[in-house]
């Protein structure tokens, strides 16, 4: 909150100084890219924004997409929905740098080879942007985000089209977080839950990526601006950061440990269950309301929240909200229709491995374990009829 207030300040303070004045012949734009860190799941994608300088003018300024605030009215429950608002805010560049050296971020600076009336027309829409009735844009973490709004605003202040070098290199959405998260983590292992299928289909033309600020500076690096090919970047300088310490989860505390454990302990449970010709009803009633809760987060997102990937998710096959039931119902007396639920649930997970097998949607490896759970639960109470 404390940083949002002095951006704010700052920003009012630059806009009255500088609003209407042209940039100087002297004056050098730049795009800077920041290196992701550990503070929280959302720093570990890196972040972009624009940087202007103006000697002349004496002012050196970055234009930040990212700006937002936790102590926004019910700021979980819109960012869950996709209804998160951020702003374009106004910084001064040495604020910035220290921001993100202090959390151990190094910057990139790539200046770029913009002639005089390209770079007026990138001021002067920065500058429009900024104004209160256009600074605050509906986010979108793939679509609409801090770096691609950089790129936008870059390439339409082009006077001729900016060519950025395209490869055909095919990957996915869910693999691209997977690159930047780690793929055995428990930030992994989460966003693998909710996202979907449309996650999966291949992506190729670069742009696609331009929502991680590492892509967006690697492929400007090699983008063109013209006919005559005139390099977008000229020249490239570097703000080393704090030294941060790298922390990396043990293994045994890893998603993948984690879940075989988990799989392991209740095999053996079930197993002593048959031994001693009881049934633990806590166990079921644990797990299988626990998949339930899980199953109706899924079901919310598919259905009310805005964000582009959350559609068609088959997790929801094998996290049924209706399990919620099911695990209540492990504290009745055996019940015909309790057995066909559990049928159902095995037949339901037989589907999710048909998914898998077929490529329509990737499961995280971490899930089989638990799913292999579920499915043994189902077994062992059909198989005690």
């Amino acid at each position: 909150m404390k940083r949002l207030f002095v951006v704010l300040v700052l920003g009012v303070c630059c806009s009255i100084a500088f609003a209407v004045k042209p940039l100087s012949s002297q004056a050098q734009v730049s795009l800077l890219t920041c290196s992701p860190c550990n503070e929280a799941i959302y720093t570990k994608f890196g972040h972009s924004s624009i940087r202007i300088a103006d000697p002349e003018h004496n002012f050196d300024i970055v234009f930040n997409y990212g700006v937002f605030s936790f102590s926004q009215p019910r700021f979980i429950p819109r960012f869950i929905k996709g209804e998160t608002d951020y702003e374009l805010g106004i910084e001064n560049t040495s604020f910035f740098l220290e921001i993100y050296r202090l959390r151990g971020s190094l910057v990139e600076e790539q200046i770029l080879n913009l002639n005089a009336e390209e770079r007026e027309n990138l001021w002067q829409a920065l500058m429009e942007n900024y104004e209160p009735k256009n600074r605050y844009y509906r986010y979108n973490f793939v679509f609409d985000n801090c770096a691609t709004r950089p790129y936008q605003m870059i390439e339409n202040c082009c006077n001729e089209t900016l060519f950025w070098d395209i490869d055909s290199i095919k990957t996915t959405y869910r693999t691209l977080f997977a690159e930047k998260l780690g793929y055995n983590t428990w930030g992994c292992f989460g966003v693998d839950i909710l996202i979907g299928s449309e996650a999966d289909k291949p992506i190729g033309f670069q742009k696609e990526k331009f929502f991680l600020p590492s892509y967006l500076n690697q492929f400007a690096q090699k983008a063109y601006i013209g006919k005559e090919q005139r390099p977008l970047v000229k020249a490239n300088r570097s703000y080393p950061s704090l030294e941060e310490e790298q922390t990396s989860l043990p293994f045994i505390a890893s998603p993948i440990a984690v879940c075989c454990l988990v799989l392991l302990l209740v095999a053996l449970i079930t197993v002593y269950e048959r031994w001693k010709s009881i049934r633990l009803k806590w166990l079921d009633s644990l797990l299988f309301i626990l998949a339930g809760i899980c199953g109706t987060i899924i079901f919310y997102l598919m259905a009310f929240s805005q964000h582009p990937l959350v559609d068609y998710n088959y997790n929801i096959l094998w996290l049924n909200p209706l399990l919620i039931i099911v695990g209540i119902a492990a504290w009745v007396k055996p019940r015909k229709w309790l057995s066909v639920a559990h049928i159902i649930n095995m037949l339901l997970i037989a589907v999710v491995f048909l998914l898998c097998a077929l490529g329509i949607q990737a499961f995280h490896v971490a899930f089989l374990p638990l799913i292999a759970m579920l499915l043994l639960r189902s077994l062992s109470y059909v198989g005690r009829r």
